[in-house]
């Protein structure tokens, strides 16, 4: 039976012992961009941990050169050594994805034979299944961290809830960054030990201003995708626009890669109503959210949105 999610703020082991602990996350920064957006609230939780105790990661992905066989590159993130293992699809159409099981027990054969055995290893959503299956008769107890949305928004086909009932049934535990995901599990009959862990945020960034001089200001930061609804945005400001003509909105986030939302907010809004900012890095992220009136995210399913608890920080 799956436990109720609780939070747990104890640590089961003694202060001074130190873990070995291999992180394989589904999502991580890219190599050489640790500041990406892109897991970057993977990689936060890796540096919390590293706290604590000895962390590595191991990062699976694939890349662009197809029929690329399995490479190996180690970097040092400030005290996290992070093996970045990237691929290239196969030839084969159709078979890149029943390939990647043999990838990952490579990466982590290779891994395992530079650092040696972990005490644990902390592999994230549909990835637990694969690390499992590769690690199957070393006795290494895996955990499961689970921050997909899929489960909320019920989108899981019938083959991944295959893959998630093998693997929350073998897991040590399935840490859930959502306090509420027992009733999401129970949905597809999932069956583990769940505990609640929630995401982290750097209070030495993210902190209240000095003083309150708040701009009329509205921010929303966010990858710009579906989920997060900037057309919704776009249609309430500019209601919002009608009682407060000075009001401005900010945007943080990768336009590159969504440039039909800033052709949107050119449509439906007074030019000097909507700023663009691209990127930013968590300092200057930090700083907006300090300068402005109000923080707006309606996202249609967050399991826990770290930048919401950023903006609270900054209140």
């Amino acid at each position: 039976m799956i436990q109720p999610a609780v939070h747990e703020t104890e640590r089961s082991v003694v202060p001074e012992q130190r873990l070995r602990i291999l992180y394989v996350p589904q999502w991580y920064p890219p190599p050489g961009n640790q500041t990406s957006v892109d897991g970057t609230f993977c990689r936060e939780h890796v540096q919390a941990t590293a706290s604590f105790d000895d962390v590595s990661v191991l990062s699976v992905f694939c890349g662009a050169a197809r029929g690329q066989s399995l490479k190996l590159h180690k970097v040092d993130d400030g005290s996290v050594p992070t093996f970045y293992a990237r691929y290239g699809p196969s030839p084969i159409p159709g078979t890149t994805f029943a390939l990647f099981g043999r990838h990952m027990a490579n990466a982590l054969r290779q891994v395992l034979a530079e650092c040696g055995r972990p005490d644990v290893i902390n592999a994230q959503d549909g990835y637990a299944y694969h690390v499992m299956k590769a690690t199957r008769g070393t006795g290494i107890p895996v955990v499961i961290t689970q921050q997909w949305t899929g489960f909320m928004r019920r989108s899981l086909s019938r083959s991944e809830v295959r893959r998630f009932r093998r693997s929350f049934s073998q897991a040590a535990t399935v840490l859930a960054v959502n306090r509420f995901a027992d009733a999401d599990y129970q949905y597809y009959g999932l069956r583990g030990r769940v505990r609640w862990l929630p995401n982290t945020v750097d209070t030495t960034v993210f902190h209240p201003p000095a003083t309150d001089t708040r701009s009329p200001w509205l921010l929303h930061a966010s990858g710009l995708t579906d989920q997060k609804r900037f057309p919704d945005i776009v249609r309430a400001f500019a209601i919002v626009r009608r009682q407060r003509p000075d009001a401005v909105l900010h945007v943080a986030g990768d336009t590159t890669q969504h440039p039909e939302m800033v052709r949107l907010a050119e449509r439906e809004l007074p030019r000097e109503s909507c700023q663009f900012h691209g990127f930013l890095a968590k300092p200057a992220l930090a700083d907006l959210m300090r300068a402005s009136r109000g923080f707006v995210f309606p996202s249609s399913a967050e399991t826990f949105g770290c930048v919401l608890i950023e903006a609270m920080a900054c209140e």
